[in-house]
C-alpha cells in the first residue's frame, strides 16, 4: 500500500494489494495491481494505470515534467503518457530492479538492479542509451547514483567497484575516478558541492578525496 503526491499536490496517487501472492512466476507477473490517481479538485479518479504485481515494493511516479508516468516492480518500468493515459512502452526483464531515478531536466531515466547494472534510457521511448555494471558479475552490493544539482553529470559508484561519471545530456560515459593504489574504491558514500561540478567521497576503510566531474581528476584528502 502506498500514496504519493502529484505535480503541485493537485493529484495523489494511490495503491494498494501489488505484492505478489506466494508462489506467482517472479520472471512475468501478472497484471493483478492497478495506480489510482485522484484529481484533488474534484475529488473523483481521474484515471488508473494497470501494472505488474511485485514482491518488492512498487514504485510509481511522474517525470518532472508532470508528462510521463513511470511505475517499476522487481523487473520492469511501465511508463505511460499523462495526457491520455496511453502506456508508451514497458522495458525489457532486468531481473532484481531496484531504482530509478529522473535526470533533473526530465530527459533521462536511470534505473539498475541489486547486481549492479544500471541502464540510462530515453524516459519518451524506452531506448537503451547508455548501459553499465558497477558491481562484478554475479555479486550483490550497495551501490548509489547522484544526478549533479544542474543535471550535468551522473555519478554512480559501488562497493568492489568502480566510481563512473557520465554525461548528464548525453549519457556517454566520461571518466571513471580513481586514487592510485587503492583498487576497488569503495566510494558508495559521497555528495556533489555546489558548483555541480566537483564531489566529495569517503570509504568505510576512513578515505577521504574530492573528484571533478569535469576533468576526472582526484585529490586525496585523507588516507
Amino acid at each position: 500500500e502506498g500514496v504519493r503526491w502529484g505535480p503541485g499536490r493537485r493529484s495523489l496517487a494511490t495503491w494498494r494489494g501489488c505484492s505478489c501472492p506466494e508462489g506467482t512466476p517472479t520472471e512475468d507477473p501478472p497484471e493483478t495491481c492497478a495506480i489510482q490517481i485522484w484529481d484533488l479538485s474534484s475529488g473523483q479518479i481521474a484515471t488508473t494505470y494497470p501494472t505488474r504485481c511485485s514482491k518488492r515494493a512498487i514504485w510509481p511516479g511522474w517525470s518532472p515534467s508532470g508528462k510521463l508516468f513511470v511505475i517499476g516492480n522487481h523487473n520492469s518500468l511501465r511508463t505511460f503518457r499523462v495526457a491520455d493515459g496511453a502506456l508508451l512502452y514497458e522495458t525489457p526483464k532486468l531481473p532484481e530492479a531496484g531504482v530509478y531515478d529522473w535526470s533533473p531536466d526530465g530527459r533521462l531515466l536511470f534505473w539498475g538492479n541489486l547486481y549492479g547494472t544500471v541502464q540510462l534510457l530515453d524516459p519518451e521511448t524506452g531506448a537503451v542509451l547508455r548501459a553499465g555494471q558497477v558491481l562484478p558479475l554475479g555479486m550483490d552490493g550497495d551501490w548509489n547514483e547522484q544526478w549533479s544539482p544542474d543535471g550535468r553529470f551522473l555519478t554512480i559508484a559501488a562497493e568492489n567497484g568502480p566510481f563512473f561519471v557520465w554525461d548528464g545530456h548525453t549519457a556517454a560515459p566520461l571518466h571513471e575516478l580513481r586514487v592510485p593504489g587503492v583498487v576497488p574504491l569503495n566510494a558508495v558514500h559521497y555528495q556533489w558541492l555546489p558548483d555541480s561540478e566537483r564531489v566529495v567521497f569517503a570509504s568505510d576503510e576512513g578515505l577521504l578525496a574530492i573528484g571533478n566531474a569535469r576533468t576526472g581528476a582526484v585529490k586525496l584528502l585523507r588516507r
